[in-house]
């Protein structure tokens, strides 16, 4: 029964996540998708009638507004990737900034961040701080931001034009 359920009502679950504006190229959509297809069964346990019969059109609404609300809640409880916390960017500036021999001295490197924070904006500097982070692939980056890969790069050469100007306070001597 659960596997005819999912089958006679899948249309539903791709409606709900299509409503909140859950596209197949979202980061988190199969785990929505599962999500779904769970609280489907679990709705189906708990409806009162009998959903592949004659009370399937009750069942229908119910299941409706049941995964809305479900989806809803999950899209709630999970922050947005875009929005990162400026602590998650202070903690990445601070590793950057630690002196290191191989690399530019230390009051060099202050010294850019301070103009790379005059410099841009925000969301500017959220994505200098990033791509500046190693630990970062660019996919990431780019989910995190909530942005296409194109996008990001676009992005990071139209950020490499800004910051040209500042070389200098990198370079030794």
């Amino acid at each position: 029964m659960p596997d005819q359920l999912l089958a006679n009502y899948q249309a539903l679950i791709y409606k709900t996540l299509n409503r909140l504006g859950i596209s197949k190229n979202h980061c988190y959509y199969d785990d929505y998708y599962q999500e779904l297809s769970l609280k489907l069964l679990a709705l189906a346990d708990s409806f009162q009638g009998d959903p592949l019969g004659e009370d399937r059109f009750r069942f229908t609404a119910y299941v409706q507004k049941g995964l809305y609300w479900y989806l809803l809640d999950l899209l709630k409880a999970r922050p947005l990737k875009h929005e990162i916390a400026v602590e998650e960017i202070m903690t990445v500036k601070e590793s950057l900034a630690q002196p290191d021999s191989r690399m530019v001295s230390h009051h060099r490197l202050m010294a850019f961040y301070g103009a790379v924070d005059r410099h841009l904006d925000e969301s500017d500097r959220q994505l200098f701080y990033l791509l500046a982070d190693s630990s970062f692939s660019m996919t990431e980056i780019a989910e995190l931001l909530g942005i296409s890969r194109k996008t990001l790069y676009k992005r990071k050469a139209k950020l490499q034009d800004q910051l040209g100007s500042y070389k200098f306070l990198l370079k030794e001597g």
